[in-house]
């Protein structure tokens, strides 16, 4: 199924789960040419994401910061407006696995999966967790 670029516009914001346990937050920006960017979010530490979907609405890249490694693969569903997807994060003292699932926001709004935990999470961070904006 290839993506429809009109649908798939827009920021998307999930959580990051290890074991089925939220640990953190993602959020990404997509453009109508399926570039974009955004940060996975783990006790106050973001971890820039940028990149391209492909035609089918796959992305898979590798970044490196100092002696982080970052190995991304995310899918990207126009129809059901979703990204999912997993992200590791490979340092000297091991690799930590984190799934990720994510919904199109609405600008101005946080979607409904993070407002029950927002309160609660957002007490533990050392930024503001802010809503999408219209760009």
């Amino acid at each position: 199924m290839t993506v429809d670029p009109t649908r798939a516009k827009g920021c998307y914001d999930g959580l990051a789960a290890v074991g089925g346990t939220s640990v953190g937050l993602f959020k990404i920006s997509v453009t109508s040419q399926g570039f974009f960017t955004g940060k996975l979010t783990l006790a106050g530490s973001g971890q820039p994401q940028v990149g391209r979907f492909g035609s089918y609405g796959e992305y898979v890249g590798t970044a490196k910061s100092g002696a982080t490694l970052l190995n991304t693969n995310l899918l990207l569903n126009s129809s059901l407006q979703t990204v999912s997807g997993t992200i590791s994060i490979a340092q000297a003292i091991g690799t930590e696995s984190y799934t990720i699932r994510g919904s199109h926001s609405m600008p101005g709004h946080f979607p409904p999966a993070w407002q029950a935990i927002t309160r609660l999470y957002c007490r533990h961070q050392a930024e503001a967790i802010r809503p999408c904006r219209r760009r």
